[in-house]
């Protein structure tokens, strides 16, 4: 189900910040995905990654991505699901960040709140183990991208001020390689932390500096984008947007060329889930025309109306 939730927050970005696209076909498309999402809970305003028609929806644990993403979708017209914000109290951190697993965990057993969290989101225990055994996946996971999916839901709060220094000094570090386990694109990483900072959530500037470094290193002139792929200059565009900063007009040119006959923007992996294959080292990359084609139309909209804008200001 998360490609559909993310999908689903891209076109209601897009919806709200250009009345341009809006139409009725869009509208549907957003009721449908909608339906989808609030009919596939695992619990009362919390995701896991699979829907119920799927078997792994009953071996793998809910987690905090999922919820928060789905959250911030549905939050607009169902304002009932950010009752989820109370499980945060619930999941502990390791260094600074949420843990991602929905699961009992120890540290909550000496409070009567955490005692009802155990035994609420508790999976069967022979179904937890298989999973962390047949995954990636590790009942410590702690990752970046979820952590500013969190970031982004949560905003600038005591909750996540951890986070946000985790970010931060990440960020500092000169790193253009991101160390996650899901998400293996750096550029999708510093595209949150930009729409985080369009949202009024405060990093300093030395750290926004660093971003735009980092997204404008990643140009190939060569290739007439940003990072290895259409996907990666689509997120490197719309961060630059976000922070109002002037995009390559080639990549505006690339991108739109790169449109294909049925209209959409083909298939680029985005991150990564799932069993393992025989390899431990190799699982599943996760990718669909529907979620690439909206990033790269979110990407042309935002660019140009970006240009236009600073266009108008001179």
């Amino acid at each position: 189900i998360f490609p559909s939730i993310v999908t689903g927050i891209t076109l209601k970005d897009i919806q709200r910040d250009f009345s341009i696209v809006d139409s009725t076909g869009l509208n549907q498309t957003l009721n449908n995905l909608e339906r989808l999402v609030l009919a596939n809970q695992r619990y009362d305003s919390i995701w896991s990654f699979y829907n119920k028609t799927n078997l792994f929806f009953y071996l793998q644990p809910a987690d905090i991505d999922d919820t928060v993403c789905a959250s911030l979708f549905l939050q607009d017209k169902f304002p009932g699901v950010t009752d989820n914000k109370s499980i945060f109290s619930y999941l502990g951190k390791r260094n600074g960040m949420y843990h991602t697993w929905i699961v009992p965990r120890l540290r909550n057993i000496l409070s009567s709140a955490g005692r009802a969290h155990n035994a609420w989101y508790r999976p069967h225990p022979l179904k937890m183990i298989q999973f962390f055994k047949s995954t990636p996946a590790s009942y410590s996971d702690a990752d970046l991208v979820v952590q500013a999916n969190i970031l982004l839901y949560l905003g600038d709060c005591e909750s996540t001020a951890s986070v946000k220094q985790v970010i931060e000094e990440y960020i500092l570090t000169g790193n253009d390689q991101l160390v996650d386990k899901w998400y293996h694109r750096h550029l999708y990483f510093l595209m949150l932390i930009a729409k985080c900072a369009a949202q009024n959530i405060q990093f300093s500037a030395e750290c926004i500096n660093q971003i735009k470094n980092q997204i404008h290193n990643a140009w190939s002139p060569q290739k007439l984008i940003y990072g290895a792929d259409i996907l990666d200059s689509a997120f490197a565009m719309t961060a630059l947007s976000y922070l109002n900063v002037s995009v390559q007009k080639e990549a505006i040119t690339t991108l739109k060329d790169s449109q294909q006959e049925d209209g959409s923007w083909g298939n680029h992996i985005l991150f990564y889930a799932g069993p393992q294959c025989r390899s431990k080292a190799m699982y599943f990359g996760w990718t669909s025309e529907s979620m690439t084609t909206a990033f790269c139309v979110e990407a042309l909209l935002r660019s140009r109306a970006s240009s236009s804008s600073r266009l108008n200001h001179t």
